[in-house]
């Protein structure tokens, strides 16, 4: 059995790439949950609008609403972070 042995060369260069994946990961992060955050605020106040629809009998309008603010949410939302400026890192 042959031991790979791991020289001091490899191992600063894979620390180096792992610090410039970590940077990127790090400025991409807030991009990241963009479609997340659509999709489920759209989700969640559909949900709700069904719930109550189904409890005040009055389908589809409150529904409707339901998923127009969910829409309006996640919109809000995506255009606050796209549109947002990036931050420069103080020294990082």
């Amino acid at each position: 059995m042959k031991r790979k042995v791991r020289s001091e060369k490899n191992g600063s260069k894979n620390r180096a790439d792992n610090k410039g994946l970590l940077k990127v990961y790090r400025e991409l992060s807030p991009y990241l949950n963009i479609g997340y955050t659509l999709v489920f605020s759209i989700l969640i106040f559909t949900y709700i609008g069904q719930y109550l629809d189904k409890r005040w009998d009055v389908t589809p309008w409150i529904t409707l609403a339901g998923a127009l603010c969910g829409i309006t949410v996640g919109f809000y939302h995506f255009f606050k972070v796209a549109l947002k400026p990036p931050q420069k890192n103080s020294g990082r």
